[in-house]
């Protein structure tokens, strides 16, 4: 598996979203959807099973810019 890294300017964030399974629970995780958007086309970023304290990281990085 190769493993690639983007770099994605502040601008093109639209927005993001947390979520979590009543099963995810437990071990303290989460999932954050990130919406890319560029002229009319909109791309969505996953990141599944993020430990929850990290979701709380990224988030309060965008809220904090936006």
């Amino acid at each position: 598996m190769t493993k690639h890294t983007y770099f994605i300017p502040l601008e093109k964030i639209q927005g993001f979203k947390t979520s979590q399974s009543y099963f995810m629970m437990r071990q303290k995780a989460q999932h954050v959807t990130i919406v890319v958007r560029d002229s009319d086309s909109a791309q969505y970023l996953t990141l599944r099973y993020l430990k929850q304290s990290e979701g709380h990281r990224i988030e309060s990085c965008l809220t904090r810019v936006k």
